[in-house]
C-alpha cells in the first residue's frame, strides 16, 4: 500500500495535515499475520513514524488491531492499538488510529488512506 493522506484529528473533529500536504510512506500486510509501516513528512517539521509487528482485521466489526514490536516511537514498543477501518476495497484501504502518530495532546488520532501498490 502507498500512502495518500495522514491527517491528524482534532479533538474538535478536524482533518490537519500532520506531515505535510504530500507525505510519503508505505504498508505491508501479509498474509502470515505480520505487518510494517512508514508515514514520511514532506516538511522538514515532523520526524516520520514507523511500526511493525502482527496484526488482526475484523471486516465485520470494521477494526484493524496492530500489536506493535517495534517502532520508531519509543512508548508504541509492547502496545496493542485499535483503529476503524473506514473502508477497505481491492484499491484503497482507510483507518482512523485511536494514537496519534504525533506527539501532543492536541490530537486525538491520526486518519490514514492508502492506495493499493500496483
Amino acid at each position: 500500500w502507498t500512502l495518500m493522506i495522514a491527517d491528524n484529528l482534532s479533538r474538535e473533529g478536524n482533518n490537519v495535515p500532520g506531515f505535510g500536504p504530500l507525505p510519503t510512506g508505505t504498508a505491508r500486510f501479509g498474509t502470515d499475520g505480520r505487518y510494517s509501516f512508514e508515514v514520511v513528512p514532506s516538511t522538514g517539521k515532523q520526524s516520520g513514524v514507523s511500526a511493525s509487528g502482527t496484526y488482526t482485521l475484523d471486516e465485520a466489526g470494521k477494526a484493524l488491531t496492530l500489536k506493535v514490536e517495534e517502532s520508531s516511537v519509543p512508548n508504541w514498543k509492547g502496545t496493542t492499538q485499535t483503529g476503524a477501518v473506514k473502508f477497505i476495497s481491492n484499491e484503497h484501504l482507510g483507518w482512523t488510529t485511536t494514537a496519534p502518530l504525533v506527539a501532543s495532546s492536541d490530537f486525538s488520532g491520526t486518519e490514514l488512506i492508502w492506495a493499493r501498490t500496483k
